[in-house]
């Protein structure tokens, strides 16, 4: 008979002793050839992880009826020595799920199954319906007397770890480091039983390491298997009330949209459209830990009603618009040092330029995107630091109306919504190019949304995420999903009184998923914070109570501490609104304010904890120049043979990864030979070659190229090549040379 794991049986419910405290509810099956057995979550949306091992020979299935189970480490048709097998399956509705294990040819009491049923709370529901959630596995197959496995996260997650071993004289299981949960076995009160416990270890946010000692009087056919696997991880959104304004004690209040922008000293930035000095509103700096500092008080001749927030630029500037005031009044876009000197970049007279600018401005290539609202002539423009402003597009009725944020994609485009017009009157969807060029990509017709002015973010390449404030089944809006080729579907419809409404313009978090804030509704109709997953499942994250914070004010921005800021401009315990942060168990990472750039260029890393100490590498390469300015910000030079990939910052034992991909720009400085005939080699000087991927000649791919270094490719002249441009292409990008090579 198998050594079956009573220790499990006796204690149902066992309080794992970890940062965020889950718990497991566990249930063990023995003793059986083809069995099944049904279970469900005590809370619907935990997860439930499964461990068996089947016999020498056998056939192990594991199948569910919600078609939710992700197995790892062999769980399909196996023969051969004994497996530790884990399933990962999620009730994300509080379903009941039927497990099927069959163990095929057993035909002896000594070989069945025993199986493991762990439930674990904490797991969000929508990690638990997408399928990346299991993102890594592996086994370790223990022929000698002991194996080790470790495994590290590769984002804060929970880890699952399976361990089989034979039981006998001997045989033990170790866990490290101490946080770790591990339910220790029975052992040694059999040894002369050839077989195995599947023993689950859960770890959370560190390396867990597990050894198993096989033991010395087992069968030798039987060695010991360790597996692991990840699954998302378990934490529960964290709300704190940072900050309680008090317009009676001098503090910034009323913000509308107002977006955060995280600066070079690590504060946010934002504007408030009243307070101050002339009570016109402000520019106001607060610390992550909430203490607010105006740094400029709007006196209505250099703006007023500041509408959208701040936008950190790459000369360390924080740039935004005022709807009203100015030189003629009709709103301004300016810039501001973080010691508070404003600059206006240019005051709207309406006269083509449009008039009332709202909404934040989008940060592109060395200018910004913005829009005006004044229903006489709407505009998108683009302004240059140094003020010099153009009016890319002029708003028609079938353009759509009343328009709103913007957002400039990984294709280069501006992408955003409008409020009114268009073919039904209930707004469009739009993407336009740089240079001007504007087509509607979606009209709304109310029952599939209406009022989209919170525009879209980019979930996936060419995949977008958007809001409208009302409309849908339910009138209370939507969250939708488009396509850069207009593609359109509706993801949720929100329901006023559970979800919120008039939601606001979504942002992408670090964890790949869509959070945003519905200024209104909710259960104390103060408005909710909302979650929408990379594959579109909806859920509440937090409720607005009013004694915390009501009526959130536009965005959510992440800082690189990892948490959500954002600010709600009523409720507190002054009324005044409240600078607020949701920890979401997020890691801290680096942001990059420039994504590409050449070798020996210069890349601005904002982050927290650096020092003179730290060490930054692109795509694993250190960089070998740093300048640092405090803690939170440094400038580093993209070092000879830099790789694409992510850059990291190492400050004695943290390191911080930045959330964007750097692309390493290639460079050709030459060719040699400069003329030939077909099957000439050409050698080709540059900078950035090691990842070249595709050499043309004129448009011709060369099938034969070899990276003879950072510095150097060789390609062939190919047939049917032409006389013409000599282009490399890398993983971070094209590069043609200056001259034609000549093809005799």
């Amino acid at each position: 008979m198998r050594y079956v794991l009573t220790f499990l049986l006796l204690s149902p419910l066992i309080q794992i002793p970890s940062l965020h405290a889950q718990t497991i509810v566990q249930a063990v099956y023995a003793n059986t050839e083809i069995y099944s057995f049904s279970v469900a979550p005590t809370t619907p949306g935990n997860a439930n992880i499964i461990n068996f091992n089947p016999e020498v020979a056998q056939y192990a299935m594991v199948t569910d009826n919600m078609s939710q189970t992700y197995t790892v480490a062999g769980c399909a048709p196996y023969v051969g020595p004994a497996q530790a097998c884990i399933a990962y399956v999620c009730n994300g509705v509080g379903g009941v799920t039927t497990i099927y294990v069959n163990d095929v040819g057993g035909g002896s009491l000594g070989n069945e199954e025993e199986t493991n049923f762990y439930e674990v709370s904490g797991l969000k529901s929508s990690n638990c319906l997408d399928t990346a959630a299991v993102t890594t596995g592996s086994d370790t197959v223990c022929t000698e007397s002991s194996c080790t496995l470790s495994i590290t996260p590769s984002v804060p997650q929970e880890l699952a770890v399976s361990a089989n071993m034979c039981v006998g004289d001997g045989e033990s299981i170790t866990a490290a480091p101490a946080g770790v949960y591990f339910p220790t076995p029975e052992s040694g009160t059999n040894p002369q039983l050839a077989g195995g416990n599947p023993v689950a270890v859960l770890a959370y946010n560190t390396t867990a390491t597990v050894s198993t000692n096989v033991g010395t009087t087992c069968n030798p056919d039987w060695d010991g298997i360790l597996a692991a696997f990840e699954v998302a991880q378990a934490h529960s959104p964290t709300y704190t009330d940072l900050h309680d304004f008090n317009a009676s004690a001098g503090d910034p209040y009323t913000f509308y949209e107002s977006n955060l922008a995280q600066g070079r000293d690590g504060n946010f930035y934002a504007e408030s459209n009243q307070g101050g000095t002339s009570g016109n509103g402000t520019v106001f700096k607060i610390s992550p830990g909430g203490t607010p500092t105006i740094i400029l008080s709007f006196d209505g001749t250099d703006g007023t009603n500041a509408n959208g927030g701040m936008t950190l630029g790459t000369d360390g500037n924080l740039y935004g618009d005022t709807s009203n005031g100015g030189s003629s009044g009709n709103g301004i876009t300016f810039k501001i040092t973080s010691k508070g000197k404003e600059t206006a970049l240019h005051n709207f007279a309406n006269d083509g330029d449009g008039a009332n600018p709202a909404n934040v401005l989008v940060r592109g290539t060395n200018v910004f995107y913005g829009t005006t609202n004044n229903s006489s002539a709407e505009t998108i423009y683009q302004v240059a630091s140094s003020g010099s402003l153009t009016t890319l597009h002029t708003f028609s009725n079938s353009d759509g109306q009343a328009g709103g944020q913007l957002f400039l994609a990984s294709d280069g485009n501006i992408y955003g919504g409008m409020n009114q017009g268009g073919e039904y009157g209930y707004g469009t969807a739009f993407k336009m190019t740089p240079k001007g060029a504007y087509a509607v990509l979606h009209n709304f017709s109310n029952t599939d949304g209406n009022e989209a002015a919170p525009g879209m973010v980019e979930i996936n390449p060419g995949k977008f995420y958007g809001t409208t404030e009302l409309g849908g089944s339910n009138g209370a809006g939507v969250v939708y999903s488009l396509t850069s080729s207009g593609v359109f579907s509706v993801l949720h419809n929100f329901n006023s009184s559970t979800d919120g409404y008039q939601a606001l313009t979504l942002m992408l978090a670090t964890d790949g998923n869509a959070y945003g804030v519905a200024a209104s509704g909710g259960s104390a109709n103060c408005g909710t914070i909302f979650e929408v997953t990379a594959a579109g499942v909806f859920s509440v994250v937090h409720t607005f109570d009013n004694t915390h914070g009501c009526t959130p004010a536009g965005y959510l921005t992440q800082g690189t501490d990892g948490k959500l800021y954002g600010l709600a401009t009523n409720g507190g315990a002054n009324g005044n609104g409240v600078f607020y942060s949701l920890d979401l168990g997020l890691s801290p990472f680096a942001t990059l304010m420039t994504t590409s750039g050449k070798e020996f260029s210069s890349v601005e890393i904002l982050g927290q904890g650096f020092s003179e100490s730290s060490v930054v590498e692109f795509g694993g390469v250190t960089a070998t120049k740093i300048t640092l300015t405090g803690s939170t910000y440094i400038l580093a030079t993209v070092p000879a043979g830099a790789l694409t990939g992510a850059v990291t910052v190492t400050t004695g034992a943290t390191t911080l990864t930045s959330a964007q991909t750097f692309s390493v720009l290639p460079t050709i400085k030459g060719f040699n030979p400069t003329s030939g005939p077909v099957g000439t080699p050409v050698r080709i000087t540059g900078t950035a070659l090691t990842q070249t991927t595709k050499v043309t000649f004129d448009g011709v791919a060369a099938s034969n190229f070899t990276v003879n270094s950072d510095t150097q490719v060789t390609a062939y002249v190919p047939t049917g090549a032409k006389t013409g441009k000599i282009t490399v292409t890398t993983a971070g990008g094209s590069a043609a040379s200056s001259a034609k090579f000549t093809v005799n």
